[in-house]
Parts: structure tokens; C-alpha cells; sequence
């Protein structure tokens, strides 16, 4: 934590804030000048329907260790911050980035600038949000994707990405090569995980439920041992409704602009399929210890 860095934040935040607009008297004046903006004990009272008084205070003077993100988020509304400053504050707080926008909106939204920055690649490329909805994508992206799977518009790419890597029947057997023991496993275990990182995402939980309910999904999903979290630099086996089978390497990195997005670019090359090393389940070591050989009654003893 740094502390000196924390506070001058803090107090330059809360003198930008007018006490009237937040039902409060005006600020007495003090030694003949006014005092600006919220005092410390104004943002308890703003804080007290979620935490016990005095508590602003010791955030601000650096005295509570590892904030808790309740606390660092309601300071956050309370002095109007931008998802900047907000990041700011939770570093200097707790030395961690927020895992969610404070506006939910935000994460939804992508800036014009990533369409010009799409067309300009010439391999497949789209953005999602954190739930895998398809944001934007290149012209070269819609043309992997066959014309007759319901729930695929023709000439767009699917609505959702997750679905189509690992719920929708068609793709599962027809675009992905070794689903079973690749594509699947991994998808759903990066479903787990950003549901772990965005607990309140509606749209992930809608795809955690289809997942739950699916007899082919589930026994993967609820499988103990499925650690994964992204995709990058990975190849493997695609099956592209226009070039045939082939091999496909996934660059993944995260818009700034867009918390829990993805920019995905995906090179694409026509061809022989290579069957990828099963990476689920994995092996589990036997806990069990060897057995000592008997000896053999025919051996003669050594001397």
C-alpha cells in the first residue's frame, strides 16, 4: 500500500465534491476561509448504510490492510470516479486492478477505434466482451462459420463464441476436430474461470446453466481437475466451412477499454489436421505404494 500516494488522492477527490449536492449543510468556514468540498466524517455518513463509522477515515490515513472491493467500489460512486481513477485507487490500496467495471455498461462497449484496428488485419480477428458476446470482427472472421447451423446468422459470426465452442451440438461435431479431449475441456474450464473472476455476469451464468444442463458439457464442467484460463498461443485443429480442415493458433490479449474483454487474432493455415496431445483429463499419480518384489526361492544367496 502506498499510503502518502493514497490519501493525497483521496482528499483531492473529496475537495472536488460540493457537500450540498449530497444533502449536506455548506462546509463552515474556518480561519476566515471556506473549506471545500466533503469532510471525512460527510463520507462516513455517505458510507454508514454498508459500514461502521470511521471507517473512510482509515482508508484514507492507510490504516486498513487489503481493503475490501465493496469498500474501495462505494468510495469509488461516492466521489464520482472514472474507471481510471478507479484503477488507481485500487492499486494504491491494494496493489490490484479491478476485475469488473464499476459501470457494468463499459463492459459492453467498445470504442470505434478497434473496428478501424479489425480491418486493417488480413487473418481472422474479433472482440468479445467477458461473457464471450461477439463485439466487432474483421471481414475475413464471418467467412469460418457455415450458413445452415440454427442459431448462426448467415454471413455473420455467431452471437456468442462460447456457445459456439462448446454448446452448440453442429459445431461440437462437425467445425472441431478432437472436441472431446481439446477444444471442450478447455473452453469450459475458461468459462469456469471467468465466472470466478465476474461472479454477477448474467450472461456467463446463463452460459454456465446451458452447460450444467447439457448431458455431453456437464460431466466435463463439473470435473475437478479443469484448470485452464486462456487461450493464447495455442493451436489446434479447425475445421473452416470454406478452406476445409486445417490448423488454427489463437493470439489473445485483453482491450484495455474493455475489462474481461477479448481481442482475438487467428491465423488459419489450410491443411493436414495434426491430433493434438490430449490435455484432459490428466493423468493422476498413483498414491499407492509399490509393492517389494518377492524373493525368488531359486536364487542361490550371494556370498
Amino acid at each position: 500500500m502506498s499510503r502518502r500516494e493514497l490519501k493525497i488522492m483521496l482528499e483531492r477527490h473529496r475537495g472536488l465534491i460540493d457537500p450540498t449536492e449530497r444533502g449536506f449543510e455548506p462546509t463552515p468556514v474556518r480561519r476566515g476561509r471556506p473549506v471545500a468540498g466533503l469532510s471525512q466524517p460527510q463520507m462516513d455518513v455517505l458510507l454508514m448504510r454498508e459500514f461502521a463509522a470511521g471507517t473512510y477515515g482509515r482508508l484514507e490515513r492507510g490504516q486498513i490492510e487489503h481493503p475490501p472491493t465493496q469498500l474501495l467500489d462505494e468510495v469509488s460512486r461516492q466521489l464520482g470516479l472514472n474507471e481510471d481513477e478507479r484503477t488507481m485507487l485500487y492499486l494504491l490500496a491494494n496493489g490490484e486492478k479491478p476485475t469488473h467495471p464499476l459501470d457494468p455498461r463499459q463492459a459492453v462497449e467498445l470504442k470505434p477505434t478497434w473496428q478501424l484496428a479489425l480491418d486493417g488485419m488480413s487473418h481472422m480477428a474479433y472482440i468479445t466482451d467477458a461473457a464471450w458476446n461477439t463485439l466487432a470482427w474483421n471481414e475475413s472472421f464471418p467467412h469460418m462459420f457455415p450458413d445452415d447451423v440454427p442459431g448462426v446468422e448467415p454471413g455473420q459470426p455467431p452471437r456468442n463464441i462460447m456457445w459456439w465452442m462448446a454448446l452448440c451440438e453442429a459445431a461440437r461435431t462437425r467445425y472441431f476436430p478432437y472436441w472431446d479431449i481439446y477444444w471442450g475441456p478447455l473452453a469450459l474450464a475458461q468459462l469456469k474461470a471467468a465466472l470466478l473472476a465476474h461472479p454477477d455476469n448474467e450472461d456467463l451464468r446463463d452460459l454456465e446453466a446451458q452447460a450444467l444442463a447439457d448431458p455431453v458439457t456437464r460431466p466435463i464442467y463439473t470435473h475437478p481437475e479443469l484448470e485452464y484460463v486462456h487461450p493464447d498461443s495455442d493451436t489446434r485443429p479447425l475445421y473452416h466451412a470454406e478452406l476445409g480442415p486445417g490448423m488454427v493458433t489463437m493470439c489473445a490479449a485483453e482491450p484495455f477499454s474493455l475489462p474481461g474483454g477479448r481481442l482475438m487474432i487467428i491465423p488459419f493455415v489450410p491443411g493436414a489436421v495434426t491430433p493434438p496431445t490430449s490435455l484432459w483429463p490428466q493423468p493422476r499419480p498413483s498414491r499407492r505404494r509399490p509393492r517389494p518384489e518377492a524373493p525368488d526361492p531359486a536364487a542361490r544367496p550371494q556370498c
